[in-house]
């Protein structure tokens, strides 16, 4: 096999199992963005699409699940409609519907993760999350690249500890990064 169709099959591989999104025949819920890393007097704001490819109408709902931090605030909105915990959006055959949570986390460093999970009303075991993550008041973020690159991971945070820099992670499956100043 040429070098060229291996890089492929790996590269379309490795996508796949890196992808934000959920697509199939009823409905799809997708986001370009994932992961922030924001100051702690910011916030973090996401968008995902949820889109009815279905034939019929549909309702919606929408669940918030938070794991912040103490003393961070995490809401979400409907299009305009802003909510704490969970709500439903009716979408007509191929209607889209944004979906946009939003993370603050209140003068407080820390990561933390925002899961929105949507649950189809006519398929109901059709379930799709996506987990939106932050990590704020850290001026040094540590790739995480793999598991295989351990040594070099363990190296950088001997480093940066030693020398009494806070830091963080970065997974680096979560490009594009984003910084909001």
């Amino acid at each position: 096999m040429p070098k060229f169709c291996l890089f492929f099959i790996i590269f379309a591989s490795i996508l796949f199992l890196t992808s934000n999104s959920y697509t199939d025949t009823l409905y799809t819920f997708q986001s370009d963005i994932v992961m922030q890393a924001v100051p702690t007097d910011s916030g973090a704001f996401f968008e995902a699409e949820l889109i009815n490819t279905s034939d019929q109408r549909d309702t919606y709902t929408v669940i918030k699940l938070d794991s912040i931090p103490d003393g961070w605030f995490a809401v979400f909105c409907i299009d305009s409609l802003c909510l704490s915990d969970s709500g439903q959006v009716s979408l007509d055959p191929s209607e889209m519907s944004l979906i946009k949570p939003d993370i603050f986390p209140q003068l407080s460093p820390g990561d933390g993760e925002v899961t929105m999970r949507v649950i189809s009303t006519n398929n109901p075991d059709d379930i799709k999350e996506i987990a939106f993550r932050v990590v704020s008041g850290y001026q040094t973020l540590l790739v995480n690249h793999s598991l295989t690159e351990g040594q070099y991971r363990l190296y950088y945070e001997d480093a940066l500890i030693s020398a009494g820099i806070d830091f963080n992670y970065w997974d680096h499956n979560f490009a594009p990064y984003r910084y909001t100043d």
